[in-house]
């Protein structure tokens, strides 16, 4: 299988990425890939916290976080086409819907809370180090999978064995992917500075 994600080369300070937009690819002849959302967690600028992943419907419309979320099938030789993100990146409107709010990664509430006294040190030295350009800011995307029937060529089952499913044997894997985000230098944000 594969996983790749879709970036804009550059975003604002004030407007970083609300989602991940992301494509699955399973490559197997005959095996299923399952992939279990309410599993699967992204962290935050803070490496001691994450958060849980939500899987943005096509319209962007979610009516309640609390609500369980149902596995994503990807069948042999094709690909799922997704858009996913954290729970607490979702805010009520005045209407009282769910709607797409915060930053994935907050840089202005991590800027904020690094001029509290009592917020601890590691958190300042990570914005301290962001704004100085020192170290970029990290985070992680933790994506938790089911396959059907995954053996290896010895026969030796590859991955964790979960609950068989009528009949099949299913098991689970967890893909970490790791994210960074660098802060440029003000000649990059120029209007006459040519996009690479």
């Amino acid at each position: 299988m594969s996983v790749g994600f879709k970036f804009e080369f550059r975003y604002k300070y004030q407007a970083q990425p609300k989602t991940l937009i992301m494509t699955i690819e399973n490559k197997s002849a005959d095996h299923y890939i399952y992939i279990d959302w309410d599993s699967s967690s992204i962290t935050t600028y803070d490496p001691n916290f994450s958060r849980r992943v939500i899987r943005v419907a096509p319209d962007k419309r979610i009516t309640d976080l609390d609500l369980p979320q149902f596995p994503s099938a990807i069948p042999p030789k094709l690909k799922l086409a997704t858009v996913v993100t954290a729970e607490d990146v979702f805010k009520l409107n005045a209407e009282g819907v769910l709607e797409l709010k915060n930053d994935l990664i907050d840089l202005e509430k991590l800027n904020k809370v690094s001029k509290i006294l009592r917020t601890p040190q590691y958190i300042k030295d990570i914005n301290f180090n962001f704004k100085e350009r020192r170290k970029p800011i990290e985070f992680s995307l933790y994506l938790m999978l089911q396959m059907t029937n995954v053996l290896n060529e010895d026969g030796n089952d590859r991955l964790q064995q979960v609950t068989p499913t009528y009949g099949k044997q299913v098991f689970q894997t967890m893909l970490i992917y790791k994210f960074t985000v660098s802060r440029m230098y003000w000649i990059d944000q120029i209007p006459w500075n040519p996009q690479k």
